[in-house]
């Protein structure tokens, strides 16, 4: 799904995406497979509405863990506000969403130097 929806982007063709993807075996319960896509698409759909980013990198990986981390050159924020200002619910679900199923949800961002987001089984 999560290869769907970087296709679908893709096609907008206002921003390039990348993806890199490595090999796995990993089997998903369920939940833990809409639960990871749902915090994909809001960190992709953030992106693409805040950061006038003209990039976006997506990496998909196994080592240690499974983990997502979602990159973008756009004009990043400020992350200590974050949790003090009330537009950032998206967010904020996105965090306790990956508590659910054991991942941990993590953001680096600094203003005029873009923001990655990593998921991460724990």
């Amino acid at each position: 799904a999560i290869h769907l929806e970087i296709e679908r982007i893709k096609k907008n063709k206002l921003i390039e995406v990348t993806f890199e993807k490595e090999n796995f075996t990993k089997k998903f319960r369920h939940e833990e497979q809409i639960v990871i896509f749902r915090i994909f698409q809001e960190v992709i759909n953030n992106s693409l509405k805040y950061s006038k980013a003209s990039k976006i990198e997506v990496k998909i990986g196994n080592k240690p863990k499974f983990n997502i981390t979602i990159i973008d050159n756009g004009i990043g924020f400020d992350v200590a506000k974050l949790a003090s200002n009330t537009n950032s619910i998206g967010i904020q679900n996105c965090i306790k969403r990956a508590k659910i199923i054991n991942y941990s949800f993590h953001i680096l961002s600094q203003i005029n130097n873009g923001t990655q987001v990593t998921i991460q089984e724990n």
